[in-house]
């Protein structure tokens, strides 16, 4: 199987900005792997603590 240059990806880029955008496939390097995903999602009570500033974590933009 061949791995493709693009992929779809959810891609956050601040405040209730989120986007499925095509990005270039991550490089494999030493003793890493390349998982192929078929779906996923994100948790609702996520997108709550970033609604409402709840979580003091930061977030570099953009976050795919």
């Amino acid at each position: 199987m061949s791995i493709p240059e693009t992929m779809r990806a959810a891609v956050y880029r601040g405040v209730d900005d989120v986007r499925v955008e095509t990005v270039p496939v991550p490089e494999i390097g030493a003793g890493e792997v390349l998982v192929r995903i078929h779906t996923c999602g994100i948790c609702g009570t996520d997108l709550k603590k970033r609604a409402f500033a709840v979580s003091n974590r930061p977030f570099s933009e953009p976050k795919v």
